[in-house]
């Protein structure tokens, strides 16, 4: 097969993978636009995620690993995003109101976050992914742990992404995975696969405060283009998202690289 029939092999593939996060974009979208006479728009998006994921539940869609994978992160989500959101913190907020919700938080911003653990998960499977000099596991607790914890000291003490950036490369330098399409095998490194889902969560984001689903302080009067340093948050997140899906999925190592 050509390059470019994998090529649309591969769109198609993460296209699938992404259909959870895709159709949460699109209804954030659609919300804006359009109103439910009654109801509060964050408790709309909320009914609806549910609704979604109990369609993508019974049509198989979902695997009972993704499902596991998006219970992990709705519960690691909200427990950050109360802290973020409260008073004290301010990191963002959401200006509209809610009956389904947990002190500032929304219900449905779990979903948000969940659509994210679930795409890496389904691109996982979907992919069939094989690794090479895969960290090991504790390796892998201690760093996951550390980025997670530094969400929400980075507002009491120092931010310590970039050291923790710094080790993920250190750790994850050998690392490399490869995907088998059709007749080709594809091989990529992890930190640059983040890097770039980073740039597309980052640029949905863009999206998502234009709606004014949440806005941060600087957008409380009128939208400005959301700051490239919420890029690195991202890609801290999707580096803490990889480490739990290889927790998820045993299959890390298939061979080791001279």
């Amino acid at each position: 097969m050509s390059v470019f029939g994998e090529l649309i092999i591969f769109l198609k593939k993460q296209a699938s993978s992404a259909i959870f996060g895709g159709l949460m974009l699109f209804f954030l979208l659609l919300s804006r636009i359009i109103t439910v006479p009654g109801f509060h728009r964050y408790d709309v998006l909320f009914v609806v995620a549910v609704l979604v994921q109990l369609v993508l539940i019974v049509t198989r869609l979902e695997h009972p690993k993704e499902i596991l994978a998006i219970i992990i992160f709705h519960i690691c989500a909200m427990l950050m995003e109360i802290w973020k959101t409260s008073p004290a913190v301010g990191s963002w907020s959401y200006p509209e109101p809610a009956f389904f919700a947990i002190a500032t938080v929304p219900l449905f911003t779990g979903f948000m976050y969940s659509s994210v653990g679930s795409y890496i998960a389904r691109s996982w499977r979907i992919n069939n992914f094989r690794f090479i000099n895969f960290p090991k596991k504790p390796l892998l607790l201690l760093l996951g742990l550390a980025i997670y914890v530094n969400f929400f000291t980075n507002f009491l003490t120092y931010d310590v992404r970039y050291v923790l950036f710094a080790l993920a490369v250190v750790i994850f330098w050998k690392t490399k995975f490869y995907a088998t399409l059709t007749s080709r095998t594809f091989c990529i490194h992890p930190l640059v696969s983040n890097a770039l889902f980073a740039g597309v969560i980052w640029l949905a984001e863009q999206i998502g405060t234009f709606s004014r689903a949440w806005i941060y302080p600087n957008q409380s009067d009128t939208w400005t283009p959301v700051s490239f340093h919420y890029f690195t948050s991202w890609y801290m997140l999707l580096i803490f998202s990889f480490i739990i899906i290889s927790l998820i999925y045993k299959n890390n190592d298939e061979r080791k690289s001279n």
